[in-house]
C-alpha cells in the first residue's frame, strides 16, 4: 500500500477494531450477539473475541499482518458444540487465539460457497473434512492450514506451532498458500458424443457397484450418509437397460435407511447419518436438505419399484417436515439439534425402559418391544434408538394376534411417544435458506402430483410464495431473510435449486409465471456466476478470489452447475423464444459436455453432472 492517507485509513481502523474487540470483552458484549444465525449466536458469550468474515475484518488482518482463524460449524453439528465447550470456552486458548490470530465464526449455512471452499481445501491437505472446520488463512485471504476438531490440548499446542512458523516463514508460507489456488479451466467439448456419455453411464453405476455394500446396504464401510444424488440418479436407470444391475443395490440400500437408525421411527424423517455400517447408531441431527431429498428418493422409489412400503416412508418424511420444519410464515427451518435442551445427544429421539412402561399399556409395550427391538440393555445411556425394522407379519406371529391388530397397537402407540417426546426440549435453527426450501417445494411439489393430496399442494404453495416474496428481490436471490433483510450470502447453489424449485412447482400448477420466473433465475445467474469457460460458486467472494471451476462434485446436496444447466433445458422444452432457447441450449451443453476425464475418475461423486448429461444427449 502506497501513500500516507491510506495507510492512516488503515491504522485507524485496525485501532477502531482492536478497541470494539477490548470493549466487548470487557462488557461481555458481542458482535455475535442478536446475530439472526443461532450457530453463531451461540458463541456470542465465548472468551475468543470472533467476529464475522467481511472486508473490515480482512483489512485488520493485512493491517497487523495476523493469519485468520476461520472457524466454520453449524447449529445441529455436535462435535462443534463439544469443541465450543472444551476449547473456545477456554480462557487461556481464546488468550492466544485473541492475542495471534483474528478469530472469525462463520455459520455453513449462511455461506455455503466459503464452506465448499475451506472444505475442498481440507480435502486437499488432510484427505478428509468436516465440521467444526478450523482454517488459517493469509491476510491475503489463501487458505494455509486446516484442522477439524481437535482435543484442547491438541488444539492449543497447534495454535503454537502455526504462529511459530508464520513467525519465521511469512513469505514462504504467503507464496506456498497463493499456489495452492490456481488453474484455468479449458473450454467445453465442441460436439456432444453419445457414446461417450454412455460409457460416463456405465463408470458410474460400475462405480456405484463397487461403493454399495452388498451385505448391510448403503455405500461406504464406516460411516454412511443417504447420498441422496446418487439414489435419485440410480432409480431413473432403474427403470432403464440398467435394471437389473441396479435395482438390487436400491432396494437393500432404502430398506435399510427406512428399517434402521437413520430413520426416525417414532416422529418420521431422516437423521444426517449413521456412524456404523449396519445403519444402527445415528448422529440425530436432523437437516432440511437430507429430508426434502429423501422424501423425493422415496416418492420416486414407490413409482418404479411398488410393494415395498417406500410411498408410506415419503409420506411420514414430508408430515415430519410439516409438522417439525414449517415456521409460521410457510418456509422451512434449516435443522433440528443433535443434542436436546439438556445437553444430551440424541435426548429427544431416546426412550428409558421405565418411561416405556410408564407411557404404553402392557399390549401396546409388547408390539413395539417385538417390532422395535427393544431387548437387553439400551444402546445409548439416554435410552433405546427404536428401530422399528420388523415386519407387521413377523410380529403377529410371534405374539399370536393378528396384523391389523398389532398395526393398530403399533400406530396407537407411535402417536403416544410422539406426544410423549413433543413434551422435551430441542434446540432448533430457524434460519430459512433459499436453496434448502427450493429442495422442500420440488419435494412437496412432486407428492401433491403423486399423491393428489391437496395438503402437500398447499405446504408446496405456501414455501414457493415465502420464496418469491421474501428471497427474489431486484433480479437477485438472497440466501437468508431476517427481519427483512438479507443475511449471508447466495451462491449458485441457492439460484440452481430455486429455479429447479420453480420448475417443479409449475409442473404442478401450471403456472407459466413460475415457469417465467425460473428462467430469469437463470439467466441471473449465468450473469453473476458465468467466468469465461468455468464458474465462481459466490459472486463476491471476501477471500482471494478463485480461478474459475468447471464442476461440482455432489455432496449431499446435487452440484448446482449441473442443476443450472438442466433447469436451462427443461425451460426450453417447455417454451420459450427463439433467441431465447439458443442461449440456454448453448449454456447448458457448455456446462455439461467437458471434463470427461475428471467426471469419469469420480463418477459416483458426479452423478447429477451425469444424470444431466445424460439427459442433454437424449434430446
Amino acid at each position: 500500500m502506497s501513500g500516507g492517507r491510506p495507510r492512516v485509513a488503515g491504522l485507524f481502523r485496525h485501532l477502531l477494531a482492536a478497541f470494539v474487540l477490548s470493549w466487548s470483552a470487557g462488557t461481555g458484549a458481542s458482535p455475535l450477539a442478536g446475530h439472526p444465525s443461532p450457530y453463531l449466536r451461540l458463541h456470542a458469550g465465548d472468551p475468543v473475541a470472533w467476529r464475522e468474515l467481511d472486508a473490515d475484518v480482512m483489512a485488520a488482518a493485512r493491517d497487523d499482518d495476523r493469519l485468520l482463524f476461520v472457524s466454520v460449524g453449524y447449529f445441529a453439528c455436535h462435535w462443534c458444540h463439544v469443541m465450543q465447550r472444551e476449547s473456545f470456552r477456554d480462557e487461556a486458548i481464546a488468550a492466544v487465539l485473541n492475542r495471534d490470530f483474528v478469530p472469525v465464526k462463520v455459520d455453513r449455512e449462511l455461506d455455503p460457497a466459503l464452506d465448499a471452499r475451506l472444505t475442498s481445501f481440507a480435502e486437499r491437505l488432510l484427505g478428509q473434512a468436516g465440521w467444526p472446520l478450523n482454517v488459517f488463512v493469509t491476510p491475503e485471504g489463501h487458505p494455509l492450514f486446516a484442522v477439524l476438531y481437535m482435543p484442547p490440548e491438541a488444539f492449543a499446542a497447534t495454535l503454537e506451532r502455526v504462529q511459530d512458523n508464520w513467525r519465521g516463514r511469512k513469505e514462504a508460507l504467503r507464496r506456498a498458500a497463493a499456489r495452492m489456488e490456481t488453474g484455468t479451466p479449458p473450454p467445453a467439448r465442441d460436439t456432444l458424443d453419445r457414446d461417450a456419455v454412455d460409457a460416463l453411464v456405465e463408470t458410474f453405476v460400475s462405480q456405484a457397484l463397487v461403493f454399495h455394500d452388498d451385505f448391510q446396504g448403503g455405500f461406504g464401510t464406516v460411516s454412511k450418509f443417504p447420498q441422496a444424488p446418487a439414489l435419485l440418479y440410480l432409480l431413473e436407470l432403474a427403470a432403464s437397460a440398467n435394471a437389473e444391475r441396479v435395482r438390487p443395490v436400491l432396494e437393500l440400500t432404502l430398506d435399510a435407511m427406512a428399517g434402521g437408525g437413520l430413520f426416525d421411527h417414532v416422529g418420521g424423517g431422516f437423521f444426517r447419518y449413521v456412524v456404523d455400517p449396519d445403519f444402527a447408531t445415528p448422529h440425530f441431527e436432523k437437516m432440511l436438505y437430507d429430508n426434502a431429498q429423501l422424501a423425493l428418493v422415496y416418492l420416486r422409489a414407490e413409482t418404479l419399484l411398488p410393494g415395498r412400503g417406500y410411498g408410506v416412508v415419503a409420506r411420514r418424511t414430508l408430515d415430519f417436515m410439516q409438522r417439525e420444519m414449517q415456521a409460521a410464515g410457510g418456509a422451512m427451518i434449516a435443522s433440528l439439534s443433535a443434542v436436546d435442551g439438556n445437553d444430551v445427544e440424541g435426548g429427544y429421539y431416546l426412550f428409558g425402559d421405565d418411561e416405556l412402561s410408564a407411557i404404553l399399556d402392557p399390549d401396546r409395550l409388547r408390539v413395539v418391544r417385538a417390532h422395535c427391538q427393544v431387548r437387553g440393555a439400551a444402546r445409548f445411556a439416554a435410552g433405546h434408538h427404536l428401530r422399528c425394522s420388523a415386519t407387521l407379519a413377523h410380529v403377529a406371529r410371534n405374539l399370536g394376534v393378528s396384523e391389523d391388530e398389532v398395526a393398530a397397537l403399533f400406530g396407537s402407540a407411535r402417536e403416544l411417544l410422539l406426544a410423549a417426546r413433543s413434551r422435551r426440549q430441542l434446540p432448533l435453527d430457524t434460519k430459512q435458506l433459499a436453496g434448502w426450501n427450493a429442495l422442500a417445494l420440488s419435494a412437496f411439489s412432486e407428492a401433491a402430483r403423486v399423491f393428489g393430496d391437496d395438503r402437500y399442494a398447499a405446504v408446496a404453495r405456501n414455501v414457493r410464495d415465502h420464496l418469491v416474496s421474501k428471497h427474489w428481490r431486484d433480479g437477485e436471490l438472497l440466501r437468508a431473510v431476517h427481519d427483512d433483510r438479507a443475511v449471508g450470502r447466495a451462491s449458485i447453489e441457492d439460484y440452481a435449486l430455486v429455479a429447479r424449485g420453480l420448475l417443479d412447482h409449475a409442473s404442478l400448477t401450471g403456472s407459466a409465471n413460475d415457469h417465467d420466473l425460473a428462467r430469469r433465475v437463470v439467466e441471473a445467474a449465468a450473469r453473476r456466476f458465468r467466468d469465461g469457460n468455468g464458474w465462481q460458486v459466490v459472486a463476491e467472494p471476501v477471500l482471494a478470489p478463485l480461478p474459475p471451476v468447471e464442476l461440482v462434485t455432489d455432496s449431499p446436496l446435487p452440484s448446482p452447475i449441473a442443476v443450472l444447466a438442466d433447469a436451462a433445458m427443461d425451460i426450453v422444452d417447455t417454451g420459450v423464444d427463439a433467441g431465447t432457447a439458443v442461449a440456454l441450449r448453448q449454456l447448458a451443453r457448455e456446462a455439461l459436455n467437458r471434463a470427461h476425464q475428471q467426471l469419469a475418475a469420480n463418477a459416483f461423486f458426479h452423478a447429477t453432472h451425469i444424470r444431466a448429461l445424460d439427459r442433454l444427449a437424449a434430446r
